[in-house]
């Protein structure tokens, strides 16, 4: 848009927007800025600069009065710019940028100031979290990943990763579909007040990613970065060789959009969709299993319906309806829990009003989320073991605690005034509490001797693991003497047999036997050789 005289004298001069004075928008008129799209200049450093040379006084020539064939300068004071004129200034220049990058033309009602510190705001806390952005890991393929599903988490990543260019862009604009930008729709509206981006993307991050040029100063950059990314997750995968064609180059969307086109392409996509309606015809949640409450149940409709809608990107696929996604999950839902049934019928009561649950599946699943069967369970648990604990601390004093077993030591009283468990500790546990809770403790075992005991005698007793490893120990010990025993007396055998050979008879003499037999083996032998074994 071209703007009139009076235009960008308001801009610049009016008191609900800029501010200047007539001779500081003349300065600024001097240096180039006499329109408000030339803004696009004013980088901070340019801002820095322009504002600490208006505060110096101008050289100005004036007529020399003895001769004038030589020039006679003066110093003349520049008009002033206040500290909130070079606020605004700096504000306008990056709201100004925005619009550019997003090409959108500008108008005046664009440049007011609700909607240029919107802009401004968004900037500044984009530009801080990039300096400090570490939470945001490239994703890894590991083993038994689908290449599938780590595009999807790669396109997410690059949805909260900032970019390089002076407007924080997330780098997912590099990966979008259409490179060229259609004309820029309406703005959004909240209430009676604009917002500084369209009502078809909804949100200062999505106008960006959505509508930066390709054909700008910066692309370059961030499309290596996108191609870095790429390589360092799915490096020494089989992967690599497609990436290896774009080293030279640093083509991320072009390495991005190969790797797509391989493995997700149209017959991918449609295999997706048929998947999704597989599951909602199919798939059905009974709330028997403990290990299944309905949240998993619901969780794994949100991501059927959410594949459907990226493929339907690429193939042709029916995205379904609120109520759709609704009856789905109602036609899968068999449990025979009373409570989680009358939520159900509550929710088909509502089919005639489009404005309820019916008509909308996380208001439907919020319905029914709190009468899981599943998830109740679970916490009449938690609150069983609780009770368990506390009458068993009440009950402490009036057992017979020198007939209690280790496994039944109660080292639970319940908790102090400082969060402390009021019970034993071990060492290790009792070094992460705080001073407070230490003196609490020790001030509820010195009223409580009991426990102290309790707990002394409890581990002075011997444990059953110990005892059984003991009782091992003496069988082995008991067979190996068995053996060696059994040992010698085949060697005596043996050495028997032998002097029967000599003397000739099968039933030698007594005389015979004790001339000629084989040393004797006496106990302190035997019980050297056993002991030696």
């Amino acid at each position: 848009m071209v703007f009139t005289i009076a235009q960008q004298t308001q801009f610049f001069t009016s008191a609900d927007r800029i501010g200047l004075s007539a001779g500081a928008f003349e300065l600024l008129t001097e240096e180039g800025i006499d329109t408000p799209d030339k803004l696009t200049i004013g980088t901070k450093d340019f801002w820095d600069n322009f504002f600490s040379e208006m505060q110096k006084p101008k050289l100005v020539q004036v007529d020399a009065a003895a001769n004038r064939n030589q020039a006679v300068y003066q110093n003349q004071p520049r008009p002033r710019i206040t500290a909130f004129n070079q606020d605004r200034l700096r504000r306008s220049s990056i709201a100004v940028m925005y619009y550019d990058l997003v090409n959108r033309d500008l108008q005046l009602s664009l440049l007011t100031n609700p909607m240029i510190d919107i802009i401004y705001e968004h900037v500044i806390r984009l530009k801080a979290v990039s300096k400090t952005d570490s939470d945001h890991a490239v994703p890894v393929m590991g083993n038994g990943s689908s290449i599938q599903k780590y595009l999807q988490a790669f396109q997410q990543f690059l949805k909260v990763k900032i970019g390089s260019m002076r407007i924080p862009v997330k780098l997912a604009w590099i990966i979008r579909d259409d490179v060229d930008v259609p004309e820029a729709g309406p703005l959004q509206m909240v209430g009676i007040f604009n917002r500084p981006w369209s009502a078809e993307h909804g949100s200062f991050d999505a106008e960006l990613i959505a509508r930066t040029k390709h054909n700008i100063i910066g692309y370059d950059m961030d499309n290596q970065r996108v191609y870095q990314y790429l390589c360092e997750g799915l490096r020494n995968t089989k992967y690599q060789a497609t990436l290896d064609l774009y080293e030279r180059s640093q083509d991320g969307r072009g390495a991005y959009f190969a790797l797509l086109g391989q493995h997700l392409g149209k017959s991918a996509w449609r295999k997706m969709v048929l998947d999704a309606n597989e599951y909602f015809s199919k798939a059905t949640w009974t709330g028997a299993s403990s290990s299944n409450p309905f949240a998993n149940f619901a969780n794994k409709h949100r991501a059927h319906y959410n594949n459907i809608v990226n493929a339907s990107r690429h193939v042709q696929a029916t995205i379904p309806d609120e109520h759709t996604r609704v009856s789905n999950l109602l036609a899968g839902i068999h449990t025979n829990d009373t409570e989680f049934c009358t939520k159900k019928s509550a929710i088909q009561d509502t089919e005639d009003d489009i404005q309820g649950p019916f008509y909308n599946f996380e208001a439907a699943v919020q319905r029914l989320a709190p009468a899981c069967p599943v998830a109740r369970l679970r916490g009449k648990r938690k609150l069983a073991n609780i009770s368990e604990t506390v009458a068993l601390s009440t009950t402490v004093d009036e057992a017979n605690i020198s007939d209690l077993s280790a496994a039944e030591v109660p080292l639970k009283s319940g908790f102090g005034k400082t969060g402390v468990r009021l019970g034993w500790h071990n060492k290790a546990d009792y070094k992460k509490l705080s001073k407070d809770q230490k003196i609490e403790l020790r001030q509820w075992l010195d009223q409580h001797p009991d426990q102290k005991q309790t707990v002394d005698s409890a581990k002075k007793s011997k444990p059953r693991q110990k005892k059984r490893t003991l009782e091992k120990r003496e069988a082995r010990h008991e067979k190996r003497t068995k053996r060696v025993i059994m040992s010698v007396l085949g060697e005596l055998a043996a050495q028997q047999a032998n002097v029967s050979g000599v003397t000739g008879t099968s039933t030698p003499q007594t005389s015979n036997i004790s001339s000629q037999s084989a040393p004797a083996v006496t106990l302190s032998e035997l019980l050297a050789r056993i002991s030696d074994d």
